[in-house]
């Protein structure tokens, strides 16, 4: 008995000397841009453990001496320390930070916010709001046709002025809202669903089923959500197939806003969901009335095709912009290369304000049983005309995210 409470008392001494020691330490975070000029953007940098992402941190730039504003994401198996560029860094060259870990509480007032409310939750960079998750029901405002209600979608997304760039209900398409997914053709056990339209029968729905976290932070704010994919059968019987698991997160930019989407799209039956070869369905964006009413509107690709000649071809991004009070504003929406099908096949309309990423536009999938259709996107909101560099500039970004690595 002697010897057991000696043998925990030197391990209480060592654990006690450790995190002494590593309260005090520094570490230098080390930038590089690569081939590409960096000008903004998140920066992610591994963290060695989970036990040292709980301690406190200061960055500071040993350019500026500046003290930088630092989170932590610990959602994965390896944490990350995320931060935002400070200062443009050029391609070929690079930049070194001082991370130290210090004793106390680190004041860090969240620049980005997760607001949650009645209806839903809204993602706001300092007082502009930024987008809107819809948890409630909301109802169709045509009142003859109240199968279009819908939960679990964005709307509005606004741009830096304030500005609504989506609609929710569009009179000439009530099935639209503003940024949304679904299959319009879905066979499940030999009979086929159409999530997309919200026909009268009302054999396919997707509802917001459950709220998995909102977090607010200095560089970061986001929301989790589960939406469920049901079904009526013949019996009448409600069926779930599919949950569809989102995560949104806006970062901490003053001049456009930028938010990632990751949607995981899960088969819960013991059958595969076969998601059949159509023209448009997958992740959707519906642009401002306006845009529909005068159109005063188009779209931008990164191949620099537009309405006119872009339907079903493949670009890394699509922005969809117009006309706003006061000037210009539009939402470039970016394809992440691990995507399937990537770079995904893109449905631009003809003469409305949306357009979708198809990958079923080529040929069917399938999604079996237990597994997860993974998607994820990253959108770029701002004022003024399209700016195809900046697009591109950000495409990269998404694309070849600057390395950092952490070192003693």
């Amino acid at each position: 008995m002697a010897h057991r409470r000696t043998l925990t008392f030197l391990l209480v001494c060592a654990v006690s000397c450790f995190i002494q020691s590593e309260s005090f330490a520094a570490w230098t975070v080390k930038v590089e841009a690569g081939k590409y000029d960096r000008l903004d953007g998140p920066v992610a940098v591994e963290l060695p453990s989970h036990k040292l992402a709980k301690h406190p941190m200061v960055l500071t730039s040993k350019e500026s001496n500046q003290e930088i504003p630092v989170q932590i994401d610990v959602s994965s198996d390896k944490p990350k320390l995320y931060f935002m560029l400070d200062e443009p860094l050029y391609k070929n060259n690079s930049r070194e930070y001082t991370l130290r870990l210090v004793d106390g509480v680190v004041d860090q007032a969240p620049a980005v916010k997760a607001v949650t409310d009645d209806q839903g939750v809204v993602l706001k960079v300092g007082d502009n709001e930024v987008l809107r998750y819809n948890t409630a029901v909301i109802e169709c405002p045509d009142k003859t046709q109240p199968h279009y209600a819908r939960s679990g979608f964005i709307h509005p997304i606004r741009d830096p002025a304030g500005n609504v760039l989506t609609d929710g209900f569009p009179p000439d398409h009530l099935h639209q809202h503003g940024l949304f997914m679904a299959w319009k053709r879905t066979m499940f056990d030999g009979q086929e669903y159409n999530f997309w339209e919200q026909t009268p029968e009302n054999r396919a729905q997707i509802r917001h089923a459950d709220s998995t976290g909102a977090v607010s932070g200095p560089v970061f704010g986001e929301i989790g959500a589960v939406l469920g994919h049901d079904i009526k059968l013949e019996d009448g019987q409600v069926k779930r197939i599919a949950n569809e698991r989102w995560h949104m997160r806006a970062y901490k930019l003053d001049k456009y806003f930028l938010v990632d989407f990751r949607i995981g799209y899960i088969n819960r039956t013991e059958k595969p969901i076969q998601i059949a070869k159509v023209h448009y369905g997958g992740f959707a964006i519906r642009g401002r009335r306006s845009w529909f009413e005068s159109g005063d509107s188009d779209f931008l690709t990164s191949e620099g095709k537009t309405r006119a000649n872009g339907n079903h071809s493949r670009p890394n991004w699509v922005e969809i912009h117009g006309a706003v009070p006061g000037g210009h504003g539009g939402i470039a929406i970016m394809s992440d290369p691990d995507n399937f099908r990537h770079p995904q096949p893109v449905r631009l309309h003809p003469s409305k304000p949306y357009f979708c990423f198809a990958p079923m536009a080529t040929e069917a999938f399938s999604i079996e049983s237990g597994k997860a259709h993974l998607s994820k996107y990253r959108l770029l909101i701002h004022n003024g005309e399209p700016n195809k560099d900046r697009s591109e500039a950000a495409w990269k970004n998404y694309a070849e995210p600057i390395t950092a690595t952490l070192s003693k």
